[in-house]
């Protein structure tokens, strides 16, 4: 574990949906795999610093610095018909902290999307400074849903992310209204 206890989580998380699919005959219970098609880490103590490219998500910043992680999937391998039963996100934790720590997912909003190769602590897209509605990134309150750390390198943190008692299910509401998946 390294001075700066943080967590390092391998960039290809998951979210595994079950899916019903219409039109009749219903199949049975399908289970799609994504993984993320973009990704970038905030950094409070660095906030002009965008690592979309990094190999690795931040979640844990130094000491009391504040660190949020950004993921987006591309939802087109389901079906825009399908009903998502339950949704999940799970994430590799690399380096695990000494201590544990709860990470809260949280939905990101605002009205345009984040970049990758620009988000930043202070800018969606890293072209127009303090676009974020506050410095830090925009999100709903309500975490979706919270895990314990652990301080095991090498587990797998699992959250339901279903609903965060405001979108009922968050992941329906991305594949009925595309531009809500920022």
């Amino acid at each position: 574990m390294s001075a700066f206890n943080r967590i390092r989580c391998i960039v290809s998380l998951v979210l595994v949906a079950l899916l019903v699919v219409p039109p009749l005959p219903l199949r049975a219970d399908e289970i799609t795999t994504l993984t993320a098609m973009a990704d970038a880490t905030l950094q409070q103590g660095s906030p002009a610093a965008n690592d979309g490219t990094a190999a690795v998500l931040r979640v844990l910043g130094v000491s009391a610095e504040s660190v949020r992680s950004l993921v987006r999937f591309d939802l087109s391998p389901i079906d825009s018909a399908a009903a998502v039963k339950v949704a999940n996100l799970k994430m590799l934790i690399a380096q695990a902290p000494t201590a544990s720590r709860t990470l809260g997912v949280h939905r990101v909003t605002g009205s345009t999307q984040w970049t990758e190769g620009g988000a930043t602590w202070d800018s969606r897209d890293g072209t127009v400074p303090n676009n974020w509605a506050a410095p830090g990134g925009d999100f709903h309150a309500n975490a979706i849903s919270s895990q314990s750390s652990g301080t095991t390198n090498g587990a797998t943190l699992n959250w339901s992310i279903l609903s965060d008692g405001v979108v009922s299910n968050i992941v329906q509401d991305w594949l009925s209204t595309p531009a809500n998946n920022l």
